[in-house]
């Protein structure tokens, strides 16, 4: 990947500030699989499979160019922003020399305003528009075979997702307690969305395509606690109501639900002995045009301790203490029902020592300040 980016910043008074730039990402990707078989009449001689053996490159091209303008009138502050994008895709299935091509212009505006109504009191209004686009594991048209009956297929032929986000918030500081509240809503088109068809040799394949929409509605609590100079824990709540509409696909490909997420993370250091960190998360089912991706649960754990007057750290960490970040996803079709879990390995525990020896950070920022501060002097 390549890119390309110019910038330029001029303040017009003492608040109002123009910025505009120039951006060009340039990108290639390529995946292949080798299918080999080997039998008794063969004995046993890996022969390539032409069939499903197969190469897909794919190549992206977006110049873009933006432009924002913000400055402060009286307790108000407000951005708005216009940016331009222009997409140019390739897609080469190397077997059949299939080609796909496709090539869209895009404006996404931003809009965003703050009133300050006293210190650690504001209310804001934004909106923006933006773009989600499908990258190479969902292109690819090659076959992953989890076993005889279940196959996953990218889609070369995939639009991008658009969405639309309008925003409601609130946030109100007290001497111990940060809230943040925001109310929004956001609607998105070209959804791209798992869908699974079953064929008549019962073999399930799995593929994504663009479905009509994705509508979210919801408030977010942000409450940030510091109980004392030693212990202070930033607790986030999410209560949504999303709707899907798939009918494109296939009649009755609709779906509606209510969800919520949940995370924690608290800090607590214990002065002299150690500082502990716990982080954990709940997400609610997420509703898909045939079913949905069901909850989950993880909680990860830090210990650090600092030795030889701050000079030494022993560190141990484990993510998903309690082994319970396993995904699964139920899909229900007129014609089927299926459950799939996937349990991978999140329940890890590291170990780890470091040693700082003294000066080290001052004489390299010394060197790189006598280079000019070239960026290879981080490597």
């Amino acid at each position: 990947m390549y890119i390309f980016q110019l910038d330029y910043e001029k303040p017009f008074s003492d608040t109002g500030t123009l910025e505009a730039g120039l951006k060009g990402t340039l990108g290639n990707w390529g995946r292949s699989q080798e299918f080999f078989q080997g039998d008794e009449t063969s004995d046993f001689v890996l022969v390539r499979n032409d069939t499903i053996s197969d190469q897909y490159e794919f190549h992206e091209d977006v110049y873009a160019a933006y432009l924002i303008y913000k400055n402060i009138w009286g307790k108000m502050g407000y951005q708005l922003g216009l940016r331009g994008e222009y997409t140019e895709t390739l897609g080469v299935l190397k077997s059949q020399e299939e080609r796909v091509a496709n090539s869209y212009f895009n404006l996404f505006p931003s809009i965003y305003f703050i009133y300050t109504f006293r210190k650690e009191e504001e209310l804001n209004l934004n909106f923006s528009r933006r773009i989600s686009r499908p990258g190479i594991w969902h292109l690819a048209p090659l076959y992953y075979v989890s076993d005889w009956l279940n196959v996953r297929r990218g889609n070369p032929y995939l639009q991008p997702e658009f969405t639309n986000s309008y925003e409601i918030g609130y946030m109100k500081g007290w001497e111990k307690w940060l809230l943040n509240a925001t109310i929004y809503h956001r609607n998105s088109t070209d959804i791209i969305s798992r869908i699974t068809r079953l064929y008549d040799n019962n073999v399930t394949i799995q593929t994504r395509e663009n479905i009509n929409s994705r509508n979210s509605t919801g408030l977010e609590l942000v409450n940030q606690f510091q109980f004392t100079n030693w212990f202070d824990a930033t607790l986030t709540g999410n209560l949504f109501y999303s709707q899907v509409k798939g009918e494109n696909i296939q009649e009755g490909f609709n779906n509606s639900s209510m969800s919520w997420t949940v995370s924690l993370l608290s800090n607590m250091s214990i002065p002299e002995i150690l500082t502990v960190q716990i982080q954990g998360n709940y997400r609610g089912p997420i509703i898909l045009p045939q079913g949905e991706i069901k909850p989950f649960w993880g909680l990860n754990v830090g210990l650090k301790r600092e030795f030889f007057n701050k000079k030494g750290v022993v560190s141990l960490n484990v993510s998903d203490v309690f082994n319970k970040r396993i995904f699964r996803i139920k899909t229900e079709d007129p014609r089927f029902t299926q459950n799939r879990v996937y349990n991978r390995e999140t329940r890890i525990g590291t170990l780890s020592f470091s040693y700082r020896f003294g000066g080290f950070k001052e004489k390299r920022n010394e060197r790189r300040r006598d280079q000019g501060g070239d960026e290879l002097g981080d490597f």
